[in-house]
């Protein structure tokens, strides 16, 4: 969890929501770790709340937009943009794929959407600002 000292404790969904609050916070917010089926580690999140009713809605549903995010396939992680395609460049030199469209896909990758998204977490992405990143890359081509 912490290295502050935890002064409340809660942990309901048969032990796979935990949330508390830390003696040394100044607000006393409390915070949520939530362990998923089948992956390793727990998700933490501060729940922005010192309510302990707020809190448990949060997490709650948290869990339940983790749990679907893993059932779509989609990645739960904090992964940024950048270490996302550097994952993609692995893979695709493992897997042998050296295409010319393969290689012109990673180099607009790198060139382009890497900068733009900086170090932007990959799960944050929303489509609104793929299709800002397509409008700007379009004015900046003509």
């Amino acid at each position: 969890m912490s290295n502050g000292r935890i002064i409340n404790r809660q942990s309901f969904r048969e032990g796979k929501i935990v949330i508390y609050q830390l003696e040394d916070r100044p607000k006393q917010l409390w915070i949520c770790r939530i362990k998923l089926p089948n992956e390793p580690g727990y998700v933490y999140r501060g729940t922005g709340t010192s309510d302990l009713y707020e809190a448990r809605k949060f997490a709650d549903d948290l869990l339940d937009e983790l749990r679907i995010n893993a059932k779509l396939g989609r990645s739960n992680s904090a992964t940024s943009f950048k270490q996302l395609v550097t994952e993609y460049e692995i893979g695709n030199s493992r897997a042998g794929v050296t295409t010319r469209r393969g290689k012109a896909i990673l180099a607009f990758l790198k060139t382009y959407a890497t900068p733009y998204f900086a170090e932007r977490k990959a799960v944050a992405l929303t489509s609104a600002e793929v299709t800002s990143f397509f409008d700007w890359r379009m004015k900046t081509v003509s």
